[in-house]
């Protein structure tokens, strides 16, 4: 197991159905998407409240906020 740089706190952790990137989420208001072999940062998504599910469907995220919204990315 590698530890994502950076942070070490996550409230919802997911692996992308291509095995090599991984979704977290967490009340920081923030989504990542990291290189699973690299443990690097790709990408963070900043929303305007916490974040308080995560799904991931091949490559689409969707993201639920304590707003009662849903974000849907494509990566």
């Amino acid at each position: 197991m590698r530890k994502l740089n950076e942070y070490d706190k996550y409230a919802t952790v997911t692996v992308v159905s291509d095995g090599a990137r991984v979704v977290t989420a967490s009340g920081d208001r923030m989504a990542r998407l990291w290189d699973a072999t690299t443990g690097q940062e790709i990408t963070r998504i900043i929303l305007d409240a916490s974040v308080t599910g995560l799904s991931v469907y091949g490559g689409t995220i969707a993201l639920g906020d304590a707003l009662g919204r849903v974000h849907v990315l494509d990566t």
